[in-house]
């Protein structure tokens, strides 16, 4: 059975498997991790800091479909994070496992 972790490198994140094969790589989340948006939409004066887990979980699913997109278009920002077609092939709980480790990371410390 594969193991997979999210952990820090420089200035950025990679989802590695056991044998340290890194399938996701992901620049520093930091400033995704703040709502710029109200409930309703509305643009907030100051962003405020997620503080929970299904929160940061809302941004790596993001962020991981987004990349897929790109990747899937050959749109140039795509390669700006160096993913590749591995993208595709994550496991069905990679956004999960990203989440756990940023929320610990960034918001539970």
């Amino acid at each position: 059975m594969d193991n997979y972790s999210f952990v820090p490198a420089y200035y950025e994140w990679h989802l590695i498997d056991d044998n340290g094969n890194v399938l996701l790589n992901m620049k520093d989340p930091f400033e995704m991790l703040f709502d710029e948006t109200d409930e309703s939409g509305q643009l907030l004066e100051q962003p405020r800091p997620i503080t929970t887990l299904d929160g940061v979980l809302d941004v790596c699913k993001d962020f991981i479909e987004v990349e897929k997109m790109c990747l899937e278009s050959d749109y140039p920002a795509s390669t700006s994070h160096g993913n590749n077609d591995s993208i595709f092939d994550l496991p069905d709980n990679a956004a999960e496992i990203m989440a756990k480790a940023l929320f610990d990371y960034y918001i539970a410390a």
